[in-house]
Formats: structure tokens, C-alpha cells, sequence
């Protein structure tokens, strides 16, 4: 009620002072355009300028997704109340069944010096809201395994890229658990002749050896991960 007296005094003022207005044209949009600034918003709609995104549909609802000129993301249900939100700055935001099968849910991509660092936010069928999988930024660049509810992640460590390593992980109450990794050196130098791997065990938060062994590679451009790809596709169960 408070803006929109506001906006009734402003409007007078400018009826008022033809002086400062004296075309009549000039009056009746600016009276328009307080009209228009001054509508109520809907109940949950976020404040301020913001722009469609896209919608999704989780449990046979629809839902639509908003994102402000700062970068944060809105989600809200049919009934306009907001199911979620995301006061943080978001570049890319991909929509899909990321998570399970059945209902859809979203990646947030940063731009950061670790490339593809995403938050993974899902559908919560219990309470109809969405929701932000603890430590799943921790895995950049992850990928799912088959339609289950595995993982793996890809981060270059150093070594112009020749040390990198991949974490298998697995989502538990929307939380990202490390289960295993494998660390790969492909620093070849005269104290270390091949490229050498080493894969590890996550056992009560202490990562434990299992084998160390000479990785084979495919002779593609993306041979890094086509190896991680295949491997964790044998090797997932730990």
C-alpha cells in the first residue's frame, strides 16, 4: 500500500506542474510509465528486475526458473511462491535429469579459476521444493555414471595439465560423498620414465592405497577422459 501511495502522489505532482510538463503527450506516459513500475507484486515473486529463464517439471508440477541481473536464481511453483533460491552469482544454467530419472533438475556453472565447478540443485518430492547437494561443487567437470547414483570428476592439478586427478563419488541425502580416486603423473622426467596412476580408497576419511599401475590411453584428443570414462565404468563398486 505504501508504494502504491507513492506512486499516486508522484502521478499528482506531475498532473500539477505544467510548467515543467507542458506537453500533454509527455505527461501521459510518464504517468504510465509509475503506473506500470508501481504494480503489486505477486506473492513470492522475486523483487526487482529479473528475467525468465526457463521452466521444468518435477512430479507432473511445472516450474519456473528466474535469474536477476546479479547473477541469483529464483525458482518458483505454479502458485508463484518461491520454492528456491540462489543468492549468488551463476553464469550457465542447464536444466535436465541429472539427478533421477523422472524429474528434472539444474546445473549453476561459475566462472572460476577451477573449470567446470557447478552446484547440482534437485527436486525434494517430500516437501515440493529444490535444493543445493552439499559438496558437489567439490567435483568439477563431474559426470554421471549410467542412470545410477555414481559419479566421477576431472581436475588438472599441475604440470601444464600432465598431473591431473578424478574422484568417484556417490549422492547420499543430497550430499556428494567421495568413495575413491585415482591420481594420474604424467610428468615424465629422468626420475620418472612413464606416466604412472595411483588409485585410492576413501576408508573413514583417510585415503588408503589399492594399486599403483602404468595407465593405457587412447589415442583421441580427449584421451584424459575417455580413460576416466572407461575406468570408472569398470571400477565404480569400491
Amino acid at each position: 500500500m505504501g508504494g502504491l501511495f507513492f506512486c499516486f502522489v508522484v502521478i499528482s505532482i506531475v498532473m500539477d506542474i505544467h510548467c515543467l510538463f507542458p506537453n500533454r503527450i509527455l505527461r501521459c506516459l510518464l504517468i504510465l510509465l509509475f503506473l506500470f513500475s508501481c504494480k503489486p507484486q505477486k506473492s513470492g515473486q522475486p523483487a526487482g528486475l529479473f528475467a525468465y529463464v526457463d521452466s521444468l517439471q518435477c512430479d507432473g508440477q511445472k516450474f519456473t526458473v528466474y535469474k536477476k541481473p546479479n547473477g541469483h536464481v529464483f525458482i518458483l511453483n505454479a502458485k508463484n511462491d518461491t520454492v528456491f533460491q540462489h543468492k549468488e552469482w551463476v553464469g550457465k544454467i542447464e536444466i535436465g535429469e541429472f539427478y533421477k530419472s523422472g524429474n528434472q533438475s539444474l546445473l549453476f556453472s561459475y566462472s572460476t579459476n577451477t573449470p567446470g565447478e557447478c552446484d547440482l540443485i534437485v527436486y525434494m518430492p517430500d516437501f515440493g521444493k529444490f535444493t543445493k547437494v552439499m559438496n558437489f561443487r567439490k567435483f568439477p567437470s563431474a559426470k554421471r555414471i549410467g542412470d545410477g547414483n555414481y559419479w566421477y570428476s576431472y581436475k588438472s592439478v599441475g604440470c601444464a595439465d600432465n598431473i591431473w586427478k578424478s574422484d568417484l563419488f556417490k549422492i547420499e541425502s543430497y550430499e556428494a560423498k567421495l568413495i575413491a580416486s585415482v591420481e594420474v603423473n604424467g610428468c615424465v622426467s629422468e626420475t620418472q620414465e612413464k606416466v604412472k596412476a595411483t588409485l585410492f580408497r576413501i576408508k573413514e576419511n583417510e585415503k588408503v592405497v589399492v594399486r599403483e599401475f602404468v595407465p593405457v590411453f587412447v589415442s583421441t584428443p580427449d584421451y584424459k577422459h575417455a580413460f576416466i570414462r572407461n575406468f570408472w565404468a569398470k571400477n565404480y563398486s569400491y
